[in-house]
């Protein structure tokens, strides 16, 4: 159903069995604007008022919500409600709403949708998307709402990257949710020190001895089939190990022990992996603490 282009000094309604499109592009509004379908909840539909202005005491009523909701580049003179005048979806159903280029802080939006994005024109309106999200945050942000803030926020740090496959925002999920859950730090630190323990077990002797001496660390027991006192001895040694170099916060170059032969050469990468990996641990530490 197409009303695009169109004039509505008074109040409109729109009722259809069978709603499943309805374009209102570049229209103007005065007056209520209702629009109600008693089509299956399943049925997908798309609204779309885009280029559109809500003038003073307009208001906005659909029922029930399209599973799309293009509301970009829209101009509000006054105020317009959206928890009021849009209800909420049943059903598990969700809407999703594009605000691009609309001044949200007209707006108050429902208590959930998702942000719409055309995959499609993705790089085309990248940066328009972004200032969507920004000025979505500033108003969740503005009104106290951290929860939903957070969500957006997470939300907007994944369609920020653009790398292949995503991979960056994935690695940066997963080592601390963007910074929202700061305390997987010492989940991956002791999953990072478990990893480094049980591979310098079976190669602590050669380590120790033709790598990187450490020498607080006495002679390295052999490795014992049954687990008994020389393993559980070795382990320790293995743990300590591996907790001093992933903490030095600078290895002794003196100390290490280059040689061309492949052994000290896949040695020599191991340590240099545990403490760059230490390192970066550590800033992520010092970090955690200021922001506490």
């Amino acid at each position: 159903m197409y009303f695009t282009n169109s004039f509505f000094p008074k109040s409109v309604f729109i009722e259809d069995r069978s709603l499943d499109t309805l374009y209102m592009d570049f229209s103007i509004f005065q007056g209520q604007v209702i629009v109600t379908s008693f089509n299956s909840p399943q049925l997908v539909r798309e609204y779309s008022f885009a280029n559109t202005t809500f003038r003073k005491g307009s208001s906005l009523y659909i029922n029930p919500m399209p599973n799309k909701l293009r509301f970009n580049n829209v101009t509000i003179e006054d105020k317009l409600d959206l928890t009021r005048d849009i209800p909420d979806m049943t059903d598990g159903q969700t809407v999703s709403i594009d605000l691009r280029a609309t001044d949200i802080s007209k707006l108050k939006l429902p208590a959930k949708f998702d942000i719409l994005i055309d995959n499609d024109h993705h790089d085309v309106y990248y940066e328009e998307y972004c200032s969507m999200y920004e000025n979505i945050l500033t108003y969740y942000s503005d009104r106290g709402h951290r929860g939903r803030h957070r969500d957006i926020d997470i939300e907007y740090q994944r369609f920020k990257d653009r790398s292949t496959y995503k991979w960056r925002s994935k690695l940066v999920e997963w080592w601390w949710n963007f910074g929202y859950d700061s305390t997987l730090i010492f989940y991956h630190i002791l999953q990072f020190l478990i990893g480094f323990t049980i591979i310098s077990y079976w190669c602590l002797k050669e380590l120790q001895t033709n790598i990187y001496t450490i020498n607080s660390i006495s002679e390295v027991p052999n490795i014992n089939r049954t687990m008994g006192t020389h393993s559980l001895k070795r382990l320790w040694y293995a743990f300590a190990y591996s907790a001093i170099v992933f903490l030095l916060l600078s290895i002794k170059i003196e100390k290490l022990q280059l040689k061309a032969q492949p052994w000290y050469i896949v040695g020599t990468i191991f340590l240099l992996l545990m403490h760059i990996t230490g390192l970066f641990c550590i800033g992520f530490l010092v970090k955690f603490v200021l922001h506490m």
